[in-house]
């Protein structure tokens, strides 16, 4: 999030049609007067995470959410993650499972951990929302898999001193015990 651009605290571009250009820093600015600050879900969750949460008090964490899609954000030295734009950390390229025969849910890369791990590729791939599959072992195996790959990668480039899972998927708690 550059706050030189012209863009900065606008939403730009997204599918939900009523926030498109939406002025979003200006239009809290002008209703409060406090500071106010405008980022990803992500990147908010993992400053918080770092300053009030599991992090607190560490100089690196890195938080993931697995949900309706998958994101994350990262604190590496003290500082959020930030480049040119958002990194998109949940479409990461992972190793199709051999017998994993489902096509994909991303519309823009092959084998990308959302595409293959998010809620809806778990319920397109199983035909029921994940929260319905919990007695379905092989539905958590799978995850775990595509879950693993992503963690490892993450922690051989950032290093974090803590990673914390959430999202909707992470709340069911057998897919922790797959990870590995």
């Amino acid at each position: 999030m550059n706050r030189e651009s012209p863009a900065y605290g606008n939403i730009t571009s997204t599918p939900k049609i009523a926030w498109k250009d939406y002025p979003f820093v200006q239009t809290l600015k002008n209703s409060f007067s406090v500071p106010i600050g405008f980022n990803t879900d992500v990147n908010a969750a993992a400053l918080g995470e770092v300053n009030l949460g599991a992090a607190k008090e560490l100089d690196s964490c890195f938080y993931i959410t697995v949900g309706t899609g998958i994101g994350a954000g990262a604190i590496v030295q003290g500082k959020l993650l930030q480049g040119l734009s958002n990194p998109e950390m949940g479409h990461i390229l992972v190793r199709r499972h051999p017998d994993d025969k489902y096509k994909r849910k991303c519309p823009y890369h092959h084998d990308c951990l959302e595409g293959l791990a998010a809620g809806p590729a778990i319920e397109e791939r199983w035909g029921d929302k994940g929260v319905n599959l919990v007695e379905r072992a092989e539905v958590w195996e799978l995850e775990g898999y595509y879950l693993a790959q992503a963690l490892m990668q993450y922690i051989l480039i950032l290093s974090p001193k803590r990673i914390i899972l959430g999202g909707g998927v992470m709340n069911q708690k057998q897919v922790f015990a797959t990870i590995y």
